[in-house]
């Protein structure tokens, strides 16, 4: 390694970074805003690449991008090629359904168009109840990949530009405005492309156009303070750098905490903060002998920083083959588990396989001491490659001792409870109910109701509990994502659905289990949730209306249960503005053993007990004798 431009600092900001990201996939509370810490990667990058090029200009009057892009191949593509063919040995061995997709996504992270690819085809990194895939956190290298591609060549030109037209400033002023435009430009871009109320991001979180701001603003400091004039300026003090680098990192540690209790942050602005402070950091820790410069320089981040590259690239192909489908959150011990392997993993590629090929491969001289560095780095290739392959799978064979551990013989059973539900509704009262004819609304959380799988027994099934209690006509009108505004795939939203019914002549009651995609589309906005309730109430009219309250497991996320107290907290006020409004209180009665991996749906004991007890709710609500009607909004039907 060459001293000369080695700083310590920037590997302790490379370790803090990956191990956010890492905390974010492992869903670690309090950590969601983890995800940010692929901008400081890329604002980090941006600085490094921008101050070599800036300083071989300053040395030569060119550049050569030729061996510019030849050093960034030595240094990325080893570990690539390394993690894609392990990824697809062990989707053949263990999940064959996935090798399809997972060659895709390895082809186009050969290419370096995985963000593209992903936007094009409708992917969604934030797949909202999905295990994360091995492969899905390529977009990033991708972007860092067409910025090495296409910034060389600009750079030179704004260089070339600024050396025609600087005198006496050292700072080159008409690269740093263009650069400044081009910040601008992707900021406004991001903010445009971004829609609060999709359910499908993708297009803004992972477009090169939308994300370059990150990179840019590590270029723009590059091109006021250089890193070779970092390294002069440390001789004369470290007053500025000290309170620089302070701040910076208090911005940084801000803008995560934003982030995991504000979602629309990244997108509102707080891309370009966050890149500033990351810049800033950056400055700051370059200087050795900083307060930031001595912290981010203990050993400890200084190793994990040298292996951030391997560590990145290793630690989701282990979440994905460690984690169940439903991607629950990893206890204590599994997150530890995912810990020591990814940095196993990368530590023996690092040594093995990254260095040797960063130093021989592509060089100009045939020394024989080279040729036996390439043999050997060969069998280095294939050694850690069957290691790999023998972690994945062996992460997928652990999956089933993980529920049998838990206590969860059938990964959907949610828990011990689950498969042991002998409550017997035939020795509970019914509570017959006026409403004859009734539609049920639901979202994917109402699926399990009707599914011969989930509820086997037809007698168990939601149309039979409603029939029990005197419903003559029934119809459902049941989604996966359904919400009152938002719609996907071209699946109708719940307020055409319910327009469409009235339209038709409908005149009996609703049941309206909606209270989980809409909490959660709007942030857990109160206002918002109630102008969507009185919507679908002004359409209905006078006619009854039984709503559900929601629940979930989880405490960060747009389906975190705040989202969903906020979503009861609207029924409750809508209850005192509609006389035919009751609200079915379900999230006081759903059991924490209900609920599937996911923390969000239900598994078969969940779907038996909301079942029936949606049946019951209703008769109570609008009850066969009118005189039995509750006086009080919220319904509940038993312990």
């Amino acid at each position: 390694m060459n001293d000369r431009r080695y700083y310590p600092g920037l590997d302790g900001i490379r370790a803090l970074a990956v191990c956010a990201v890492i905390a974010y996939h492992l869903r670690v509370p309090l950590m969601q805003g983890g995800l940010l810490g692929v901008s400081v990667f890329f604002t980090l990058s941006g600085y490094l690449i921008s101050s070599l090029l800036i300083e071989e200009f300053a040395q030569t009057g060119s550049l050569d991008l030729k061996a510019f892009w030849l050093r960034r191949i030595r240094r990325l593509l080893p570990a690539l090629t390394l993690l894609l063919p392990a990824v697809l040995l062990t989707a053949a061995l263990v999940r064959p359904a996935a090798l399809r997709d997972l060659g895709w996504q390895s082809l186009v992270a050969v290419f370096y168009v995985a963000n593209w690819a992903a936007i094009w085809s409708g992917d969604d990194y934030f797949e909202r109840f999905a295990a994360p895939g091995p492969l899905d956190h390529l977009w990033s290298l991708a972007i860092e990949e067409q910025f090495y591609i296409l910034w060389p060549p600009l750079c030179f030109i704004l260089l070339f530009l600024s050396a025609r037209v600087r005198r006496t400033s050292r700072i080159v002023w008409p690269a740093v405005v263009l650069t400044g435009l081009l910040i601008l430009g992707s900021t406004v871009a991001l903010y445009l492309h971004y829609d609060p109320l999709a359910i499908n991001n993708t297009r803004a979180y992972e477009g090169t156009d939308t994300r370059a701001a990150s990179i840019l603003m590590g270029a723009l400091f590059a091109f006021i303070w250089p890193m070779h004039q970092i390294k002069q300026a440390a001789r004369s003090g470290r007053t500025w750098p000290d309170f620089m680098g302070l701040t910076a990192l208090l911005v940084v540690l801000v803008c995560l905490i934003a982030a995991d209790s504000e979602p629309d942050f990244l997108y509102y602005g707080g891309e370009l903060l966050l890149s500033l402070g990351s810049a800033g950091l950056v400055i700051g820790a370059a200087h050795a002998h900083t307060i930031a410069g001595r912290a981010l320089s203990v050993a400890p981040l200084r190793w994990l920083g040298r292996r951030s590259y391997g560590i990145y690239l290793w630690h989701l192909p282990v979440i994905a083959f460690l984690a169940d489908e439903s991607g629950g959150r990893f206890s204590i011990q599994q997150s530890l588990l995912v810990l020591l392997l990814t940095f196993g993993l990368a530590a023996i590629s690092y040594s093995l396989v990254e260095n040797p090929i960063r130093q021989y491969a592509f060089r100009p001289e045939k020394t024989r001491a080279q040729h036996l560095s390439v043999g050997k780095t060969a069998w280095h290739y294939t050694l850690v490659l069957g290691l790999a392959v023998a972690v994945f799978v062996s992460c997928t064979l652990m999956q089933p001792l993980q529920y049998f551990q838990n206590g969860k013989a059938n990964p959907d059973a949610g828990g011990a409870a689950a498969g042991s539900d002998t409550t017997n509704f035939d020795d509970i009262p019914v509570v017959a109910t006026a409403c004859r004819e009734l539609v049920h609304v639901g979202d994917s959380t109402s699926l399990g109701l009707i599914s011969a799988i989930e509820l086997p027994e037809p007698a168990e099934r939601l149309a039979a509990r409603y029939t029990r209690v005197g419903v003559v006509r029934f119809a459902p009108a049941i989604s996966g994502a359904r919400s009152m505004v938002e719609t996907l795939n071209n699946e109708s939203n719940a307020t055409t659905i319910i327009r469409q019914k009235m339209r038709a002549g409908y005149q009996g009651c609703w049941v309206l289990a909606l209270g989980t995609n809409d909490p959660a589309n709007t942030r857990g906005n109160i206002a918002m949730l109630s102008r969507r309730i009185d919507t679908i109430m002004k359409i209905i009219g006078s006619y009854p209306v039984l709503w559900t309250t929601s629940k979930t497991l989880l405490a960060s996320g747009r389906y975190q249960n705040a989202n969903m107290q906020n979503w009861n907290t609207a029924l409750a006020r809508a209850c005192n503005r509609y006389k035919n409004i009751a609200v079915y209180d379900w999230a006081s009665e759903v059991q924490d053993a209900w609920f599937k991996e996911d923390r969000v749906h239900y598994n078969p004991t969940g779907n038996r007990q909301r079942a029936f007890r949606l049946a019951q709710a209703l008769g109570l609500a609008f009850p066969a004798k009118e005189q039995q009607r509750p006086r009080q909004c919220f319904i509940r039907t038993m312990k």
